[in-house]
């Protein structure tokens, strides 16, 4: 037989002491399960701010992409306009001016 060396004393000390220890486990586990949901609503705040500066991006993006896309039309225009301007530049400067007519050119002698 084997002989207990523990008293009945020692036992509830024991018990008493692991009751305590389970105690405290529970109670970091309470508070580490807080922190982890505190965490999560953190995350997810910040995936929210993420998604909402994706989107003003992509906004941005496009409005840019219009703007240039404006600026090269309004760029086509205006070589036209001076295409035009230069090729009428050419027009009035090949045709013979008007001569002014003399009052005197068909008077008779």
């Amino acid at each position: 037989a084997v002989v207990s060396t523990q008293s009945t004393g020692d036992v509830e000390l024991t018990k008493d002491s692991k009751s305590n220890e389970v105690a405290s486990l529970r109670k970091d586990k309470n508070l580490l399960l807080d922190q982890v949901i505190d965490l999560q609503n953190k995350l997810d705040l910040k995936t929210s701010d993420v998604n909402s500066l994706n989107t003003e991006i992509d906004y941005l993006k496009a409005k840019v992409s219009d703007l240039a896309s404006e600026a090269r039309l309004n760029k086509s225009l205006e070589s036209r306009r001076w295409e035009d301007i230069e090729n009428m530049a050419e027009k009035i400067h090949r045709s013979p001016s008007p001569r002014p007519r003399s009052p005197y050119k068909y008077a008779t002698p």
